[in-house]
């Protein structure tokens, strides 16, 4: 499963995206569109595979695309320290 570190950032919704601080850098991230999705999906009970077909079914893209993006976007947020897998 894939959950997300909270104590490791804020988050805020702004306009038509989420901005995400980190708290130790003071860094700010924003998510919009696809990525966005993705990081409402991130909530301890969904695994990467699920998270992807999720997305698949919701936009008009082949599995193997999506679950390629989900990865790499899942990659980066783990690499910020915002989510844990496992």
């Amino acid at each position: 499963m894939i959950r997300k570190a909270t104590n490791r950032f804020y988050e805020t919704e702004l306009d038509d995206g989420l901005v995400i601080m980190d708290v130790d850098s003071g860094d700010f991230h924003t998510l919009k569109g696809t990525g966005l999705a993705i990081w409402r999906l991130i909530d301890g009970a969904h695994s990467e595979r699920a998270i992807a077909d999720a997305l698949q079914a919701s936009y008009d893209v082949d599995p193997e695309t999506c679950a390629s993006q989900v990865a790499a976007f899942i990659d980066q947020v783990v690499g910020a320290g915002f989510v844990q897998r496992g």
